[in-house]
């Protein structure tokens, strides 16, 4: 087997695996109670750090899609401080952790929690604190194979939420879909279906012309 098919094959392996165990631990009432805190939510805050922050921000563009909108918050020092001063009963705090837990995140679901809000806690290791503090945890291993960490199934988890948040109200998310589709054309946002081909500059010669010169 060559080099490079054999790094796909186990980095999908590694994939499928973290992917399998995210589904295997999520039982039907966790995602459900998440769901519905999401849905009632008076505000929706998203606190992520380093690598997290990428499926944090995908979190809370999804979250769009469904007509709720959240807020991503820098989970360290004063601006964790300064975001989650307010907080209170009604609120909904998300913090995302990959393999490894760090303490600004373990500080904000602390902080979070003392205020009343609802915490939720997507974990990349079984092990993490960050699950232990939380309302509700949501376990996306982040296992990764050449690079210590993957993203893979935490974002997979992110998608699983907001789309049965989406499933709650279909004609809602359908409706708000239409409507960005719409703007979209209207701004001229969207590429063409068959884009002009693209025009041969003058000093780049065919495979034809090359071919002749051989």
């Amino acid at each position: 087997m060559e080099a490079g098919r054999g790094a796909a094959a186990d980095l999908a392996a590694c994939h499928r695996a973290n992917l399998d165990r995210a589904v295997e631990d999520l039982d039907d009432d966790t995602l459900e109670a998440v769901v519905a805190a999401l849905v009632s939510a008076r505000r929706i805050l998203v606190c992520a750090t380093g690598s997290a922050v990428v499926p944090g921000m995908i979190l809370v563009r999804l979250l769009r899609h469904t007509g709720l909108r959240g807020e991503l918050v820098d989970g360290s020092g004063v601006d964790r401080v300064i975001a989650l001063r307010d907080v209170a009963a009604g609120d909904d705090v998300v913090v995302i952790g990959l393999w490894l837990a760090f303490d600004e995140q373990v500080r904000a679901l602390a902080m979070a929690h003392g205020k009343g809000a609802t915490t939720v806690a997507v974990v990349g290791s079984p092990a993490s604190p960050l699950g232990r503090l939380a309302d509700y945890t949501i376990l996306a291993p982040a296992q990764g194979t050449n690079l210590p960490m993957s993203v893979v199934a935490t974002v997979a988890v992110v998608e699983m939420v907001v789309s049965q948040v989406a499933a709650r109200s279909p004609g809602f998310a359908a409706e708000i879909e239409a409507d960005l589709h719409d703007r979209y054309v209207r701004e001229g946002l969207l590429a063409p279906a068959f884009p002009p081909r693209r025009p041969k500059r003058t000093n780049e010669r065919t495979s034809k012309e090359v071919a002749i010169e051989r």
